[in-house]
């Protein structure tokens, strides 16, 4: 579209307002104040940086770097002045190096020359800077590995259209694990520079259609090429967007002098995508309201403005921008570290963390300022800012940062130094990818995220993503951009860790496969309140979400790295996933294309729709005095609905302002509150599209932290981890007032063996084949409760996924949530839902997002079925259907009736669809949620929150166009007279085994006889949480013996209490230890079986007590069992097989049975004796085996000893992904039909791995002879 008349006007302002423009737009130094003050300040400090991210060692801070011989650092000098601005004066000092011979410099440039170690420092005025030091290695270049950030849409590396322009990154790696960025060094070389050219790290698309390749070289060392393809694309559209909340009308509103970047997205008819923001011409209709500076939108002038982006000739469609004279009414920083009780952020000495700054205006917007803010610290000899980046310097001191920001100063946050040592580091992704034989296994292309923690003695733990260094052993197959690791073959293996503070972190095994690219799936989490469209109001965005779907059962998230597109750009257009209405009324196709593969589509319908409603809710207790009780140093996240006039709701969390009338007391950091001070009350609320919120009183408290408990979902206490899964733990601090908080993303995570498993964030991985730990997390110095996980060598048998709900029905445009269940060899569960990867046979009917599975025709069948670690599970089969949406019910999350509510509480809804063929469906998360009278109860999702003293107000959900019957809710002034806590036991004294747990209910009573479940939102405490302690609702026994009293607190009221003595544990579960199976030819065997327990502590043990036999032997004269001995000796006999049936009691009546198959000799029978493939051990005068008893027999330390001697055959079985030894078949004439299975083994270094598979006769699978029993 081109827009003439804008341009015309654009002309004739420009030229009507030229002089005032220039004469009235102002600049700011990097802490954001005035350029007038220049005039009076004066230099106090000088501070050296470099920008070049080289890493010694993992060792990545502003004041230490390496560099191999041969390469060069740009310094940099900061000005420090009294007026607390900084500035750039690497031009005005002089520079300084305490080594001529390791070195030179050349202005403000080091270039290396000889290994060793220098300073470099800056001097001006007779004030010198610290001394920075730089490391010059004698390391030799291994690798070069080029990367770009470009979304993937076709079969090449890079899909464009002539004239698109990108940047490459060239990263070279060293053998003593440093990597630079030498994107300007290297030399680029393309095998078709007609085609497509590399100048100075930018390729550009030369031509209309074509391929090339592309590599960089540096030192004879050249990276794997780069497959880059030309297409004749047609550019559809160009769309503009910004990051900064959306608080009035207007598209984006800054405030004078204020700057924001915006993004630009070309859109091609290939499905292409590129990030066209450095290309673009970016052009302001009225320059003296706001003003281009590079990509930088700066407000001049209280006034409105359009903006658009120009490409290629084509416009985007315009930005709305307007210009306030809002003032900055405060400044709130934060970091990304752990509260620690003593001060707001403890570091060991030498640790840096990051801090950002947010700024807070007059006209309700917000902006991030942490680039612009001057950052000081009351103790520069203690802690010291570079950038934003806080650096401990002291090992033992107390001090107080802050920011600057025109002239107004944030709030401080109270820093402790430490001596704390850095004892592991442990990595995690975000990939639910795995094999048997590998950590992370994924396709050629894709890329995954890492993190990594670090875990210090005094047991707080600290993220250093952005600070280590990341490391491929085999970059060819795998290799970092920082800590993005991309896979560059379609076979092959890399180990990766990380480094940093001179450890190295665990190892992560990543295997490169070359699966087939089967289907794309696109989906949005807004609710669907039309029939058949996703409405979108005028101005609102969606996110969307992409997973790729490959041959091998695996998926991946590709959402940032899909190409999205949109038919109708002027209706709706996409910025990165973010899709954005652009007019009122319309209608678009969305759809993503990702290597060549076009996802599934989405139609989007635009509206005039208004917003007459925003509400917003946190999850946190609620008490008579404020909606949110709050001690120092806690926060908790907040979400945000709008409500539009057709009956729509959407979750503009993102896009909202949040903001607090008293920082002070607690403030925001995008959607996250804060406490800032341990006494006082504020009100909070959002802002968005000119409406606010409603309001959300809180009140900061000093409340103390008397203990911290720890849980999981999985039981019993015992914990016991396969080696190579996850499990995730929740932290909650019980604090003096009785209130409770969930401090799982603050606390520090703690494992006393980390080589057998360890923590990223809240998530234990289990590294080792066995062993013990200890785990328990810390939270405001304060230690929770001990875990004890066991870790195990066990191996992955199966997995089993069932559907929510009943049927296997799916009405067209509903989903349903599947749930994945992994069984292991011990014969312990797992949950491995989040983690497996779900697949669908017929996409196009139907196809998952995660685990949720969505129904895409009208009529159609598809197998689902989960992959996790290379097993496959079984299938369930899934039938969509064009069956019509009859009604809607809806109802309420109580026994109520009437429904009432007291101002200040909540309730929660569900809703059912009903369907024309007598299906029903839970659409709770999928409707919008609707309160005729939003002042009086508003909804957030499905929850209902009273907001006034009294009144009524009648609730529905919308959804495909149909709306429920409306329920009647009254809200009322009743008190609160009393809350009543009980359990099942009647008494008010209760006795509890170490280990065990018991639940508690609690009942409020109100003024009106009105009797409300408040158990979830009531506060549980325990006076000794060293004896029992709460989990929510769930009491546990901590010890062996003692005593302590437990209530609830709701709404500033206190329970009555219960008295709960801790007993010492008590026997859980019976086991019988030995062998699975025993041979019974040749000559006799014992085997001594022995008795093991499991306790409500979670320990396991040695059973010594009484004990009661009852056994079953067959045939009875194949073996015998000495119960004092607790032995089993066999009786062979020839060719005779048997079973043995153990099974103990204890008094207490706790059993444990044991079976043991006693086998005849297992021989081989070759091809030539068998005669042909469908031929049983039967057939030929011996016994069949099963498969699960050949690979109980085969995996046991009894197989027999003349397997070695016989006949196989080596083979690679694609199929299956499957490189082994085949020795023939296991045949079975079973009642189902015939069954065949191909038996194979495997010798590997720590022994053999049996198993088999299908077995396909007359292929070269492998030989067709028969394992019997003899």
């Amino acid at each position: 579209m081109k827009h003439s008349n804008f341009h015309n006007g654009y002309l004739f302002l420009l030229l009507s307002i030229l002089f005032f423009s220039l004469s009235s737009i102002s600049g700011c130094d990097r802490s954001g104040n005035s350029e007038d003050s220049a005039k009076t300040k004066v230099l106090e400090k000088i501070t050296v940086e470099t920008s070049n991210k080289t890493i010694l060692k993992g060792i990545n801070t502003n004041e230490e770097r390496a560099i191999p011989i041969g390469y060069s650092l740009e310094m940099t000098a900061i000005g420090h002045y009294s007026d607390g601005s900084t500035q750039d004066i690497s031009d005005q000092v002089s520079w300084q190096l305490s080594n001529q011979e390791v070195g030179q410099l050349n202005k403000n440039s080091f270039i290396s020359k000889l290994q060793g170690s220098i300073f470099v420092k800056a001097n001006l005025d007779d004030i010198k800077s610290q001394d920075f030091s730089i490391e010059v290695t004698n390391a030799h270049l291994e690798n070069i590995v080029v990367s770009q950030s470009q979304p993937r849409s076709g079969k090449a590396d890079i899909t464009f259209a002539k004239g698109i322009k990108t940047a490459l990154i060239a990263t070279a790696y060293y053998s003593d694990g440093t990597a630079i960025d030498v994107t300007h060094l290297v030399s680029w070389h393309s095998n078709n520079p007609n085609i497509a050219d590399v100048e100075d790290g930018v390729l550009q698309i030369l031509a209309n259609f074509g391929e090339a390749s592309i590599h960089a070289k540096l030192e004879n060392i050249e990276s794997e090429e780069l497959s880059v393809e030309a297409t004749q694309a047609e550019l559809l559209s160009v769309s503009i967007s910004s990051k900064i909340a959306k608080t009035a009308k207007s598209d984006l509103t800054l405030a004078k002098g204020m700057q924001a970047k915006l993004l630009a997205t070309a859109h091609y008819s290939d499905g292409s995508s590129p990030d066209v923001t450095d290309q673009v011409k970016w052009i302001s209709s009225n320059p003296g309201v706001a003003s281009f500076k590079g990509q930088l939108l700066e407000a001049n002038h209280s006034g409105n403005t359009n903006v658009i982006a120009s490409f290629k000739g084509l416009d985007s469609q315009p930005l709305s921008v307007e210009s306030t004279a809002a003032t900055v009414t405060s400044i709130n920083i934060t970091a990304n570290a752990s509260y620690t009780g003593d001060a707001d952020y403890t570091l060991a000495k030498g640790v840096s963390i990051p801090f950002t700054a947010t700024a807070y205006f007059s006209d309700n917007s917000v902006l991030d300022v942490t680039d612009v803010v001057t950052w000081v610290s009351d103790s520069p000899v203690s802690v010291e800012f570079f950038n934003n980046q806080l650096k401990a310097l002291s090992d033992s001191s107390e001090t107080n940062v802050h920011a600057i920001f025109k002239g107004l100063q944030s709030n401080s946050k109270q820093i402790k130094t430490t001596s704390a040592e850095l004892i592991s580091l442990s990595i995690n992704t975000n990939t639910s990818n795995s094999s048997a034989d590998a950590d992370i296994s994924l396709a050629k292309g894709l890329k995954v995220n890492f993190t990594v923690t670090a875990h210090y003695s005094d047991n707080s733990s600290l993220d250093v993503t952005n600070q280590a260094a990341w490391n491929s052993d085999t970059p060819a197959v795998a290799s970092f951009t920082e800590n993005t690791i991309k896979i560059n073959s379609s076979s092959g293996v890399a180990n990766v860790h990380a480094l940093y503070g001179g450890l190295s972190s665990d190892i992560k095994t990543v295997l490169a496969a070359d699966p087939e690219l089967i289907s794309v799936s696109i989906s949005t989490d807004t609710p669907k309140s039309s029939s058949e469209n996703i409405l979108l109001p005028k101005g609102i965005t969606l996110a969307f979400k992409a997973f790729a779907y490959y041959s091998d059962g695996s998926s991946s998230d590709v959402t940032n790295e899909i190409a999205w597109s949109s038919s109708t750009p002027d209706v709706a257009d996409f910025n990165a996933n973010i899709l954005k209405a652009n007019s009122d009324i319309g209608t678009t196709i969305v759809h993503a294309t990702y290597a060549g593969v076009k996802s599934d589509s989405k139609v989007i319908e635009t509206t005039a729709a208004t917003i007459e409603s925003l509400s917003i809710s946190a999850q946190a207790p609620h008490t008579s005095n404020a909606d949110i009780t709050l001690p120092k140093g806690v926060n908790v996240s907040f979400i945000a609905y709008a409500h539009y006039s057709d009956g729509s709701s959407k979750d503009v969390t993102a896009q909202s302002s949040w903001l607090s009338d008293k920082p002070s007391i607690a403030n925001f950091t995008n959607n996250t509150l804060e406490a800032n001070s341990n006494s006082g009350s504020a009100k909070v609320y959002a802002f968005f599209d000119g409406i606010s919120s409603n309001t959300k009183s809180i009140i900061a408290t000093n409340a103390k932290i008397e203990s911290v408990s720890i849980k999981t979902e999985k039981t019993p206490n015992a914990l016991i981890l396969p080696k190579g899964t996850q499990i995730s733990f929740v932290a909650t601090a019980h604090y003096s007032d009785g209130s409770t908080q969930n401090v799982t993303e603050l606390a520090s995570w703690i494992s006393n063996q980390t080589h057998v498993a360890n923590f990223s964030s809240n998530k234990l991985d289990a590294k080792a084949d066995s062993g013990n730990v200890e785990i328990f997390a810390s939270f405001g110095n304060v230690k929770s409760n001990t875990k004890t996980v066991m870790v195990t060598a066990a191996q992955l048998t199966k997995i089993v996924i069932s559907k929510t709900g009943d049927g296997n029905m799916l009405p067209n445009g509903t989903n349903s949530e599947f749930k994945a269940i992994a069984h292991y060899s011990d014969g312990t569960t797992t949950d491995i839902t989040n983690d497996a990867s779900w697949t669908s046979t017929t996409p196009e009917v139907a196809n998952f997002t995660k685990n949720i599975l969505e129904a895409k025709a009208e009529q159609g069948t598809t197998e689902v079925s989960a992959n996790f670690n290379g097993v496959q599970s079984n299938k369930i089969i899934i039938e969509t259907s064009h069956a019509l949406l009859t009604q809607v019910t809806i109802s309420a999350d109580t026994t109520q009736s009437p429904l009432r509510l007291p101002k200040g509480i909540s309730l929660s809804f569900k809703a059912i669809a009903h369907y024309s063929d007598g299906e029903s469906v839970d659409i709770t998360n999928s409707a919008s949620w609707r309160s005729s009278v939003s002042n009086i109860a508003n909804f957030t999702k499905n929850r209902l929150e009273a907001k006034a003293d009294t009144g009524s107000t009648q609730v529905s959900a919308l959804y495909a166009g149909i709306k429920s019957e409306p329920i009647n809710i009254e809200v009322i002034s009743a008190i609160l007279e009393s809350v009543s806590i009980e359990t099942n036991n009647q008494d008010t004294t209760i006795s509890l085994p170490h280990g065990t747990s018991i639940a508690f209910i609690a009942t409020a009573y109100y003024s009106d006889g009105m009797v409300e479940d408040v158990t979830s939102t009531a506060s549980w405490t325990s006076k000794d949480a060293n004896i029992v302690n709460f989990n929510d609702n769930i009491l546990e026994a901590k010890a062996t013996y003692g005593q302590a009293t437990v209530f609830a607190t709701f709404n500033n009221t206190v329970s009555n209490n219960f008295t709960v003595y801790a007993d010492p544990a008590e026997l859980q579960q019976l086991n019988i230890v030995g062998a699975n199976s025993l041979p019974a030819y040749d000559s006799t065997v014992k085997e001594v079986y022995t008795l093991s327990g499991i306790y409500s502590d979670g320990t396991t043990k040695p059973y010594s007590g009484d004990i009661t036999w009852n056994n079953i032997i067959t045939p009875s004269n194949l073996a015998s069992f000495s119960e004092i001995n607790q032995e089993l000796t066999t009786h062979p006999e020839n060719d005779v097989a048997g079973n043995v049936h153990l099974h103990a009691c204890t008094p207490a009546g706790i059993c444990a049975a044991h079976d043991i198959l006693l086998y005849s000799e297992i021989i081989q029978v070759n091809s030539s004796e068998v005669g042909g493939a469908n031929k049983t051990c039967e057939d030929i005068g011996h016994k069949s085996i099963t498969q699960d008893q050949y690979k109980e027999i085969m995996n046991s330390s009894y197989r027999p000893v003349k397997w070695s001697t016989w006949s196989r055959k080596y083979v690679a079985w694609s199929h299956h992904k499957l490189k082994a030894y085949i020795y023939g078949r296991v045949g079975i004439a079973a009642a189902s039909g015939y069954f065949n299975k191909a038996a194979f083994i495997v010798t590997t270094s720590t022994g053999i791995k049996v198993d088999m598979f299908d077995f396909i006769a007359g292929t070269k699978h492998g030989p067709t002879h028969l394992i019997c029993q003899k």
